[in-house]
């Protein structure tokens, strides 16, 4: 066997014996609602302000190893609905952190928070003004986490 393949065999090994540990039901799940992971912008055309940028953690229970997987789920909408809050990435995230996953959901600015768009990118340029505040959220809360 090719010495690459051994050491990429070796690394990959390990990782998938333990995605087998994920895949069952085994611990309940530990919900920390409203966690503030940034701030936006919000009311540009009236009277301009902030917002708390919210997620939500579901942690699995009992779950000892010290490095978990984390995902980030973020709700569809098109950027003018949805929440965290909607039953469907509730469960999605009750779902994937009862197999051993640390789940953070989060909420962003939507078109109807009248965000900014950044500097490099004009709203007018934009065929959906809350595009790029909403990929800024995103990104903050992926760094947060």
């Amino acid at each position: 066997m090719p010495r690459f393949l051994t050491i990429l065999l070796s690394a990959l090994l390990p990782a998938l014996a333990s995605a087998v540990m994920y895949q069952e039901p085994l611990y309940s799940v530990a919900v920390e609602k409203d966690v503030v992971y940034g701030a936006g912008a919000v009311d540009e055309t009236t009277t301009p302000g902030s917002i708390d940028l919210l997620l939500d953690v579901y942690r699995p229970v009992g779950a000892d190893a010290p490095d978990k997987p984390a995902m980030l789920l973020v709700h569809g909408g098109s950027l003018r609905g949805g929440s965290k809050s909607d039953g469907q990435m509730q469960e999605a995230a009750q779902y994937f952190a009862s197999r051993g996953w640390v789940c953070f959901s989060i909420d962003y600015r939507l078109e109807g928070d009248d965000p900014p768009a950044p500097q490099s990118k004009p709203a007018d340029r934009c065929s959906n003004g809350g595009v790029f505040p909403g990929q800024d959220s995103g990104t903050e809360s992926s760094l947060w986490a």
